[in-house]
């Protein structure tokens, strides 16, 4: 969620239309200019008060935080990593029939880092993006030499074109 503190500047603009004398009101508008960014620090400062009384009211089961991303602040809630991904593995275990083994991978950092933000696009942890994925893998590869999956049994059709060579 975007926190825009845009309206309390404009709020403050607003009340410069009761102050009548011209002179009066270009000193009260380049004093809200200035104080703007004090403003805007204050805000922040109660909004990170207010995600730590979340934090600590929520016991451990959310986390609240606030985040600048592009020139914004945002507020984020999620679910404790820890906590999504034990649930994922007690899931994977249920799936699985209870046992896992443990496995060190060594990646390129490139592609950890692809496979990262794809597992955070699905809300899943890598863990759990990755033993989806491998199982996809591995159960397609299992159903194709079985005589199942999508390519079993079907033919292609259509023109695929063919020029002779002089050697022909």
């Amino acid at each position: 969620m975007e926190i825009d503190l845009t309206p309390l500047i404009l709020a403050q603009e607003q009340a410069l239309e009761l102050v009548e004398d011209a002179d009066k009101r270009e000193f009260a508008e380049r004093f809200l200019r200035a104080s703007a960014i004090h403003l805007e620090r204050a805000a922040r400062g109660l909004l990170s008060e207010i995600v730590d009384e979340i934090n600590d009211a929520a016991q451990g089961e959310l986390e609240a935080r606030l985040v600048q991303r592009g020139g914004a602040l945002h507020l984020e809630v999620a679910r404790r990593a820890e906590e999504r991904a034990d649930e994922e593995l007690a899931r994977v275990r249920l799936e699985r029939g209870g046992e896992i083994e443990k496995l060190t991978l060594r990646l390129p950092p490139d592609l950890k880092k692809a496979i990262s933000d794809a597992a955070a696009l699905g809300a899943l942890s890598l863990n759990t993006w990755i033993i989806n994925h491998l199982s996809r893998a591995v159960g397609g590869a299992a159903r194709a030499s079985e005589g199942e999956g999508p390519w079993v049994g079907r033919s292609l059709r259509g023109f695929v074109g063919w020029e002779p060579t002089d050697e022909a």
